[in-house]
């Protein structure tokens, strides 16, 4: 039997391009694993990619939140909510540049505190806008429309005053901060 296989094997020798080693399958093998190994790829780069966008995402929203919360303070129906919208959104920046400032604090308290933290020069603007938003706090008048205009102007200097005193990367962080978004508890 032996004999028989052996004049069966001389008689179809392999092709000159085959190889006697190697069977048939073995190049479907290989071939099966190199789409294996690039299926596996393209699943990674897909996950990378939701991971990618969704962080984005999250990043935009942010921004997104934030500025469309200023853009209510800044437009709110009523001077004395402009007021306060202005005084609420320094104190928000505050937090964001990592001022341990909140709404149970006193204007001035704010404004002796941003001084402290070495935001010397944001504090007059700061120290101005607490008096203006005492004012609409607990004045029995309308507010003047002037003086929310006033209010919105000590908020521009005062954020502008904290931005120039930071540099790309801190502003970058400042804006993308969670601090102002979550509230704290009075």
């Amino acid at each position: 039997l032996e004999e028989a296989r052996a004049a069966a094997d001389d008689r179809d020798p392999p092709p000159p391009d085959q190889d006697p080693d190697e069977a048939p399958g073995d190049e479907a093998v290989a071939a099966g694993d190199d789409d294996g190994g690039r299926s596996w790829l393209a699943v990674v780069a897909g996950t990378l990619a939701v991971v990618a966008v969704a962080a984005a995402a999250a990043l935009v929203a942010v921004v997104a939140v934030k500025a469309a919360r200023s853009r209510r303070r800044r437009r709110a129906g009523s001077a004395r909510a402009r007021v306060l919208g202005a005084w609420d959104e320094v104190v928000d920046r505050l937090r964001d540049a990592g001022l341990a400032v909140g709404p149970q604090m006193a204007p001035a308290e704010v404004a002796t505190a941003t001084g402290a933290a070495g935001c010397t020069a944001a504090a007059p603007a700061v120290a101005d806008l607490g008096r203006l938003a005492n004012r609409a706090r607990y004045s029995r008048r309308a507010v003047p429309e002037g003086l929310a205009r006033q209010a919105w102007s000590d908020r521009d200097t005062a954020v502008g005053s904290l931005a120039r005193g930071a540099g790309p990367w801190r502003r970058v962080r400042r804006r993308l901060s969670l601090r102002a978004i979550r509230r704290p508890r009075p």
